[in-house]
């Protein structure tokens, strides 16, 4: 996804004909951000509840990233649409006693989460002058995988799921300063499960479309007992990055 998305942000910055035509009838943003969360919470398969922090040794934040492209259009009825695409992957060393997978893991227990993702997000523009507001539908694809092992053994949980959540943005426009704050939040509850993906974020456009993002993101995965496993983790941390807006 990561080769994808850079090759559409390198076809569109070489086509500026095409682009000069586009943009009579609709905008386009692509946009790379530098995440730096921190992963806190619980898991738990088929065995007893691990605490990430104190059980396996996950108490510092990681560099992540992520990646995103928006088109917008005029044309009526038919949503906008926004691709986010976020690679997360931590590993942590620690000497412990826990149950995993039916197995039991003592003495130095290494470990690995990790959580693929792509949101697709359909939207239609509410409101779009300095105050903007976004309504729409998010499909969070979640690929991740929780593993954990020493040198006698090795047991790992994948996931790979489609989840729907309701998607909100709303922003301020500072007038004639190209500045903007605002948030958006994609959610969803289905019986004792809930997934939530949050960012309240400041921006900065330039007069020739460049512009620059500083904000704080939250994502939570409440999973109760989806084949055996469940989880109630928290990925959070300050982000920063660029964009440009054709």
């Amino acid at each position: 996804m990561k080769k994808i998305l850079f090759t559409a942000t390198t076809v569109v910055m070489l086509s500026q004909p095409i682009m000069a035509d586009f943009l009579v009838l609709g905008n386009i943003d692509v946009g790379a951000v530098q995440w730096s969360p921190s992963i806190k919470g619980q898991v738990q398969y088929v065995g007893e509840i691990i605490d990430v922090e104190k059980d396996l040794g996950y108490t510092s934040s990681i560099q992540s990233n992520y990646f995103w492209a928006t088109i917008e259009h005029p044309v009526p009825f038919l949503p906008n649409l926004k691709i986010i695409h976020t690679s997360l992957n931590d590993e942590a060393i620690k000497d412990a006693n826990i149950t995993f997978d039916d197995k039991d893991y003592l003495g130095t227990i290494k470990s690995e989460i990790a959580f693929d993702q792509t949101d697709f997000i359909l939207y239609y523009q509410i409101l779009n002058n300095w105050v903007n507001l976004d309504l729409g539908l998010n499909v969070k694809y979640l690929d991740g995988i929780v593993k954990v092992e020493n040198t006698e053994q090795s047991s790992e949980k994948s996931f790979d799921e489609y989840i729907p959540m309701i998607y909100v943005k709303a922003a301020f426009e500072f007038p004639f300063s190209g500045l903007s704050a605002g948030f958006d939040m994609s959610y969803i509850a289905v019986d004792e499960s809930n997934f939530s993906d949050i960012k309240a974020e400041l921006s900065y456009q330039s007069a020739i479309g460049l512009g620059a993002v500083l904000g704080y993101r939250v994502e939570s995965l409440d999973i109760d007992d989806i084949n055996g496993f469940s989880s109630d983790i928290d990925i959070e941390g300050a982000y920063a990055g660029l964009f440009y807006h054709f």
